[in-house]
């Protein structure tokens, strides 16, 4: 009787099929990347053509006036016509450790004396009644923030107040809070200090009352959400500027860029997220990739012919 017997694979072998199948692992993991992040730019220039859409479907409901007035408030504004779908602001290769900025909205810190409204002063630390509060980040940072993850300024944003316009002591310590942006879309507000005799109420951009009192330690969230990309600073300007750019990848929500008097560095706030390309929306809703240098408003012409609303005075001649 004969027996069979099965030799099996030698040592060598095993070592020349193991690294055949690490040569083509390594030969196809370039294209796996590559198409991947084709898919991504796909999604986030797929992003950008629907907020187009909402721009447009904004400026049909009162074709009056300017589809979107305030820039820093254009996440809210084209909310509505989203169907509040916060994904829709965020490119996927968006990384928060570098775009800390994000559409905070203007709200409103509403001063009454007894029960009689005086004035509204804005949450905004650039304004003479508001500024970054030192004393809030050493006594907030590290605490838990809304959802128990340890606060860090940023992305949260301290605030102090001087509730009177003027002849005040200027302390700023009448009113101390902060708020921190949160993952999904929306705004913690908390108050934290107050030494004042004025109330406080908080409002929304809107300027309706969200929550009263806003003495320590009332807290709210409110609408508002983070995003990838920056609008025109200057969007309000805008008719029948088909080629100038509406929206961009940016670190900030608004590109404040047009005009003498602009304020950003355009190097610093650009935000090249596939292989140093940007996606790009221009006011006919048109969508491309392109480079960076090629919408840099530094240059005067590309300020001009690209970003420029036709109704603004040019830079150049």
């Amino acid at each position: 009787m004969t027996v069979r017997t099965h030799k099996g694979f030698t040592l060598v072998e095993l070592l020349v099929v193991i690294t055949i199948i690490g040569i083509l692992i390594a030969l196809l993991m370039p294209a796996v990347q590559a198409a991947r992040e084709a898919a991504r730019c796909a999604q986030c220039k797929n992003n950008l053509h629907n907020l187009g859409l909402a721009y447009f479907a904004a400026a049909e409901v009162h074709p009056d006036k300017p589809a979107v007035y305030w820039a820093s408030d254009w996440i809210e504004t084209l909310k509505p016509f989203v169907e509040d779908s916060h994904s829709m602001y965020i490119c996927p290769n968006h990384d928060p450790t570098v775009s800390l900025g994000g559409g905070f909205p203007t709200f409103y810190l509403a001063v009454f004396n007894g029960a009689n409204f005086l004035y509204d002063l804005p949450f905004d630390t650039s304004t003479f009644q508001c500024r970054r509060s030192p004393w809030v980040e050493q006594q907030y940072t590290g605490k838990p923030g809304y959802h128990g993850t340890p606060l860090s300024f940023p992305p949260a944003i301290s605030f102090e107040f001087e509730d009177i316009l003027g002849g005040g002591d200027m302390d700023y310590n009448d009113l101390r809070a902060y708020t921190e942006p949160l993952p999904y879309g929306g705004y913690h507000f908390k108050s934290v200090s107050r030494s004042a005799g004025y109330n406080f109420k908080l409002k929304d951009p809107d300027g309706n009352v969200i929550l009263a009192p806003f003495h320590p330690y009332a807290e709210i969230v409110a609408a508002g959400g983070l995003t990838s990309y920056a609008i025109n600073n200057r969007v309000r300007r805008f008719q029948t500027d088909a080629n100038k750019v509406l929206l961009v990848e940016y670190h900030k929500h608004v590109a404040d860029v047009v005009g003498a008097s602009a304020g950003d560095i355009w190097p610093d706030q650009i935000a090249p997220r596939h292989n140093g390309m940007v996606n790009v929306l221009f006011g006919d809703g048109r969508v491309d990739t392109v480079l960076p240098e090629t919408l840099d408003p530094r240059v005067t012409s590309i300020h001009d012919n690209l970003w420029r609303p036709d109704l603004d005075p040019k830079l150049g001649p």
